[in-house]
């Protein structure tokens, strides 16, 4: 996914900024974070088997597990997209000739402001703030539920399993006891620290 993240980079510095209809990371970011996203399943369940369990609508424990342990994948598809957007920036600006001028070191400026970014990076905690950060529009809509999210996460689990990216639990019975335990623990430490 990182290779793809680099393609779209070349293919928008090179592609014509003037054009409205010209390619977009705004375009292309739905179906790649949900590959991402199916891809990644097998490392989550790795540390937290019991989100194999399939629950009912909106369930924040799935949302929150699923973003603790995905969160090394997630930070670097931001910094990944974060590096895109700088890059495009200056060097639309600028014109992608200026990598030659300065042997293939980058502007002033640019390394610091990418060490800003990545401060910003290790600070995100939520799915929306990683959806802002990586620009992805639909998140913002009014239909993008936690429903909605919580459900295309299941269906993620199911997706991977199909295209063989992890191997289904042959023990469900004892998974679901164990998620109920989990997921009861876990909500009981939510209420205690809420009050």
């Amino acid at each position: 996914m990182g290779e793809f993240i680099i393609v779209i980079t070349l293919v928008l510095i090179m592609a014509d900024p003037s054009q409205a209809n010209g390619p977009s990371w705004g375009a292309m970011n739905g179906p790649f974070l949900e590959e991402a996203i199916i891809r990644n399943v097998r490392w989550v369940l790795k540390d937290a088997p019991e989100l194999e369990v399939m629950e009912e609508g909106a369930n924040e424990y799935r949302l929150v597990n699923t973003f603790a342990k995905s969160k090394t994948s997630l930070r670097l598809i931001m910094f990944q997209v974060t590096f895109l957007n700088l890059f495009i920036k200056t060097y639309h600006a600028i014109g992608i000739e200026a990598l030659d001028r300065n042997y293939g070191f980058p502007e002033s400026g640019l390394p610091e402001k990418m060490v800003e970014e990545i401060k910003a990076i290790y600070k995100v905690d939520t799915w929306p703030q990683f959806f802002w950060r990586v620009q992805y529009a639909k998140s913002r809509a009014p239909e993008f539920t936690k429903e909605v999210f919580t459900g295309m996460l299941r269906s993620a689990v199911k997706t991977s399993a199909q295209r063989g990216y992890h191997v289904p639990t042959r023990s469900m019975q004892r998974l679901v006891h164990t998620r109920r335990e989990l997921e009861g623990a876990w909500n009981r430490q939510r209420n205690i620290t809420n009050k």
